[in-house]
């Protein structure tokens, strides 16, 4: 019975780790430390993406992937 209540415990914890949503956040600078606003961050290989805001923050729901490409014109990768 023990067991039982162990197993269906960790059930429930993975379930609800696996329904997580994950959402990368940050702020976006050149390498002198400005600010970059309007920049596209998308995450790779798919269309899923978002541009940054005049303060040069940004949110984006990822899947499962978790990783993201930042780009803008006149910058590398």
């Amino acid at each position: 019975m023990k067991r039982l209540f162990i197993l269906m415990l960790t059930l429930l914890f993975a379930a609800q780790l696996y329904g997580q949503n994950i959402v990368a956040t940050g702020t976006v600078k050149d390498a002198k430390g400005q600010i970059l606003a309007g920049v596209s961050v998308t995450e790779d290989g798919l269309t899923n993406s978002t541009l940054t805001d005049i303060d040069g923050n940004f949110q984006l729901p990822l899947s499962s992937k978790n990783v993201i490409v930042i780009t803008m014109k006149g910058y590398e990768k």
